[in-house]
């Protein structure tokens, strides 16, 4: 059955065109000069079959489950919300767009290839916009769309081609398309994502804000081609195996490209701000900040990059290969980002020597991303930076050194020396690294990092290290300290103190703290660590970590009238090793939020002992998040906060006691035992009194929950009455 609706108000003559009748010859009907032609077509599985009814609410399914076909002609203007072409498996649908004043407007999704095969065609100065596009979505579906000739346009959000499918885009003749990310390739370790892009002849052009080359994903430029992006390109970022950018007489331009030069074949030319690539790129007195490079070590290939660094994109060197930068003779280098060994495989090394030789990079600077990075600053030269990271991701290594007076690296965030990685820093002959935020070493689980010095010296806010991590000899100045040692803060001790590390052979170090109450402050990060308030002292502190990493132990004792600890964030007692902490005779501990066993393999446990000895948590307390973890409530002791949970997460295990005249716990939100798959126990003995805005035992199915009030005068206040049938009550 064929629909045929009059496109718009105004008439025009047509004859046919050999291309058109080739491409869509079932859609279109050949006819003299001046008789009126049809402008929208339908036939077969099309539903709804009615294009009357086609609004911006309107879901439109082109081949459902078996073939369809739509054509939009002749002026023709139409709506629709969601469009399938292709839809279930086995389906085929295809949708043609055909002359100029033609239109096909999609309110939300575009799908050529959902579940089956769909192909989407616009020609002669047809249109199609929609908000986002898809071109080939789940597996074993396959997406083909052309958009060919001079003012032949699709204007989508965020384009793919090549989802779980296969997909492919062909921009041919004078077609343009426009998108927001475009993306071909999705997902890099799925053999069925599938995606290649061919943008072909003078005046074909595809516009992006983001373009990203992944997957089995090719992007094709030829004869006269271009691609503008307005933001960065990259290809492979995550790894996978792209097939890049093929070039023949194509023009890519991109504010920012990461790619290497293997990934960049043919014959043709880019034009970028900002560069991350196997170059070897050198910035002194007789280069400055436009530049040419040529790739041509493969057969029949010939790129050219045109550099003009604008300070605003990204720099740096070895993306899937090995490339160096150097910056001397005072020169001045901006980037928004620096990357030295990008992806696995790939090293990059980088050297800023020299008074006045600088190198500023405005958010991150990752030496060893997921490859080996080097970066040496030397003989004065400065490096500046957001976030540091030296060696980012697991099986990244990254080695940084600054050596010499007046060298220097500042960071204005977090400095990482082996993330997930190993990193190490070397301080060494007056160097120094000033970091405004926290330097952590070996942070995660499996991650090696160290920092040696040898004259030099680390300013940071706060420094999270393992006494063995730091060796060598040198000065470290911070206001905050999570390490293997032991700190006293009490009349004799105040919050300045200074610290030698010199256990370890040839280990020299001098620790200069400064509590502030904004640096973190803790014990027991990769060993052995203590922490003891006592005698009216009150510190404070941003985050406190008691047993920091995997196999650390981190005891603290709050005690006495008048001594407190203040976290002005959160508190971890036991993050991923054991965790202990006492607050006891008085003493006084707040926070805004607590995990009590963060992590699955970690331990910890908390005891407010005493009349007055208090813990106040401004917001979730969690006995056991993912781990096992204890709260002890006793002879007096008082603990508040607003939700509590006691075994959080699956495999969690928590228990809390509350025993004794006047030890209470006091809730101003929800309180759960057992809670999303965790094992919680209370108990409530001999006149200890739980009260809460909501009780509630057990509360997903794969909870376990127990509850027990035992012993005059002990109470539970707020209880859900749908919890009584659980509760063990011994009054």
């Amino acid at each position: 059955m064929w629909v045929f609706i009059r496109g718009g108000s105004q008439m025009r003559r047509q004859t046919c065109r050999t291309h058109r009748v080739c491409m869509i010859i079932l859609f279109l009907t050949c006819v003299s000069a001046g008789q009126a032609i049809a402008g929208i077509a339908l036939s077969g599985d099309v539903d709804p079959n009615d294009p009357n009814t086609w609004d911006v609410n309107t879901d439109v399914y082109v081949g459902k489950t078996g073939s369809g076909m739509v054509t939009v002609d002749l002026d023709a203007n139409v709506q629709s919300k969601i469009s399938y072409i292709g839809y279930e498996p086995g389906s085929t649908g295809m949708v043609t767009v055909d002359g100029n004043g033609s239109t096909w407007t999609n309110s939300s999704a575009l799908y050529a290839g959902y579940g089956g095969s769909g192909t989407l065609i616009i020609t002669s100065g047809g249109a199609v916009n929609s908000y986002t596009s898809s071109i080939g979505l789940d597996p074993g579906s396959t997406g083909l769309a052309t958009v060919d000739g001079n003012g032949s346009t699709w204007t989508s959000g965020n384009l793919y081609v090549g989802r779980k499918g296969s997909g492919t885009l062909n921009i041919t003749n004078g077609g343009t398309v426009s998108s927001a990310i475009g993306t071909i390739a999705l997902y890099l370790d799925d053999p069925n994502s599938i995606g290649e892009v061919t943008v072909d002849g003078a005046g074909s052009i595809w516009t992006n804000s983001y373009l990203r080359v992944r997957g089995n994903g090719l992007l094709n430029i030829i004869n006269g081609g271009a691609v503008d992006v307005q933001g960065r390109t990259t290809v492979a970022e995550y790894g996978g195996n792209a097939d890049g950018i093929y070039f023949d007489g194509g023009v890519l331009t991109t504010e920012d490209l990461h790619a290497g030069a293997s990934q960049l074949t043919g014959t043709g030319t880019i034009n970028t701000n900002g560069l991350v690539s196997d170059a070897n790129l050198v910035f002194d007195s007789n280069d400055d900040f436009t530049q040419t490079i040529t790739f041509d070590s493969l057969p029949g290939q010939n790129v050219t990059i045109n550099l003009d660094l604008d300070g605003q994109e990204t720099l740096g060197v070895g993306y899937t290969g090995s490339g160096s930068l150097a910056i001397s003779n005072g020169v001045q280098v901006n980037s928004l980002e620096g990357y030295l060994g990008h992806s696995a495989g790939s090293t990059g090394l980088a050297v800023v020597d020299g008074n006045g030789s600088t190198w500023t990079n405005t958010s991150s600077l990752r030496v060893g991303r997921f490859g080996s990075g080097t970066l040496n600053i030397t003989n004065g030269g400065a490096v500046s930076s957001g976030t540091g990271l030296i060696g980012d991701y697991s099986g990244s290594t990254g080695v940084v050194t600054v050596d010499g007076n007046d060298s220097t690296w500042t960071s204005s965030g977090n400095l990482f020396v082996g993330m997930d990685g190993s990193g190490t820093l070397n301080i060494i002959n007056g160097g120094a690294v000033d970091v405004q935020g926290d330097t952590y070493i070996a942070r995660d689980f499996g991650s090696a990092g160290e920092i040696y010095f040898d004259g030099g010296v680390l300013t940071t806010g706060s420094l999270l290290a393992g006494a063995s991590q730091l060796t060598g000899t040198g000065t470290i100045n911070t206001n905050g300290l999570v390490s293997d040692v032991g700190l006293v803060f009490d009349s004799n001790d105040d919050f300045t103190q200074t610290l030698t590390l010199n256990s370890q052979p040839g280990q020299n170090i001098t620790i200069n703290l400064e509590i502030d109450g904004q640096g973190n402050l803790g014990a027991g990060y990769a060993g052995n660590g203590s922490l003891t308030i006592s005698n009216g002292v009150e510190i404070s502190s941003s985050r406190g970590y008691l047993g920091y990493k995997s196999g650390s132990t981190g005891l603290a004792t709050v005690d006495g009238n008048g001594s407190t600890w203040t976290n002005n964030f959160i508190l971890i007692v036991g993050n991923y090793g054991s965790g202990t902490l006492n607050i006891t005779n008085g003493g006084t501990v707040s926070n805004q939020l607590v995990y009590i066993a963060y992590d699955s393999n970690s331990t910890g446990e908390v005891t407010v002992d005493g009349t007055g000895s208090t813990w106040t948590d401004n917001g979730g307390l969690y006995i056991g998040l993912y781990g096992s973890g204890t709260l002890n409530i006793t002879n007096g002791g008082a603990v508040s906060n607003d939700k509590g949970v006691i075994g959080h997460r699956t495999g969690s295990a928590g228990v809390v006691t509350v025993d004794g005249a006047g030890s209470t716990w006091t809730h101003s939100e929800d309180l759960h035992i057992g809670n999303e798959g965790g094992s919680g126990t209370l108990n409530i003995t001999n006149g200890g009194a739980v009260s809460d805005d909501k009780g509630i035992i057990g509360d997903f199915s794969n909870a376990v929950g127990v509850v027990t009030v035992d012993g005059n005068g002990s109470t539970w206040t707020d209880l859900l009455p749908e919890n009584w049938p659980k509760l063990n009550e011994s009054l």
